[in-house]
């Protein structure tokens, strides 16, 4: 908040802006509930917004909106766990995190995080709305309201062993989407055509974003006639390989030779 903000324009009389940066009441006495806010007013907070605050206890049913960090040492607002405890609040309702953190209690104070109502980009993907509460003799319960008319997906298309157009296929919605969606392909690949790729994703969603995390198909066994320890440990598992039958077990033996010669090799990426 800030005089400049749209916050300090004229808002109808059932809306409630806090401006002040220490916890302000709104009673509501025929709902008996208190309503307690405290307003951001600054780029940056050090301070905890619930520092020396506690409800009276006169029987209301305390809420709170604030902004802030819960067991972060930031600076929007930090808050810890013994903040929230202390507080005496029936229920907090936390903005800044802009993905749904679930409905949390801590002592007798319950708070989530709801989210945003709609992600901006592909770092708010997935479902966004607004939770809707209900308290009980002390018992909170909500349940996640999804409002977003789009929403931002990162979906991840695995194309070792297979065309990238076949297993691009499998993973596109049999419907379109309205959502917009950035398809990451990974595994390994000689060369991915991604302008065949993003004509056949197009038509599915509102809009898609590809990106090429591939890398070219690594020779497990190479290395296996040399001698040295790296060519020692390839033929022992190529042994053990040759004598098993199952395609489960068959798998199992290359993923530990991916990741053993990356550990002979230094490399922290056992498929690259």
């Amino acid at each position: 908040w800030s005089a400049h903000s749209p916050y300090a324009a004229a808002w109808p009389e059932n809306v409630h802006i806090f401006s002040a940066q220490t916890p302000q009441a709104v009673p509501l006495p025929q709902l008996g509930c208190v309503v307690y806010g405290a307003a951001f007013c600054d780029p940056a907070c050090g301070t905890s917004p619930l520092k020396g605050f506690h409800a009276p206890e006169d029987g209301n049913i305390s809420l709170m909106v604030l902004h802030g960090e819960v067991g972060s040492g930031g600076n929007y607002g930090p808050l810890s766990k013994t903040d929230i405890a202390d507080s005496g609040l029936t229920y907090l309702a936390l903005g800044h995190v802009h993905s749904c953190s679930g409905l949390q209690q801590t002592g007798d104070t319950w708070w989530a995080y709801p989210g945003c109502p709609e992600g901006r980009g592909f770092d708010e993907a997935g479902d966004k709305g607004v939770l809707l509460g209900t308290i009980n003799n002390g018992v909170v319960s909500t349940q996640f309201v999804p409002l977003a008319a789009r929403r931002y997906l990162v979906k991840t298309v695995d194309v070792t062993g297979r065309a990238p157009e076949e297993a691009l296929a499998d993973f596109l919605p049999q419907t379109p989407s309205p959502d917009l969606c950035r398809i990451v392909f990974t595994g390994a690949c000689t060369g991915l055509p991604l302008p065949t790729l993003e004509a056949i994703a197009a038509p599915c969603y509102y809009s898609v974003n590809l990106q090429d995390r591939t890398h070219m198909p690594l020779d497990l066994w190479r290395r296996a006639k040399e001698d040295t320890l790296t060519g020692l440990f390839l033929r022992a598992m190529r042994q053990r390989l040759d004598s098993t039958q199952s395609e489960e077990g068959q798998a199992q033996i290359q993923q530990a030779v991916r990741f053993g010669l990356a550990a002979l090799e230094h490399r922290e990426d056992p498929f690259g």
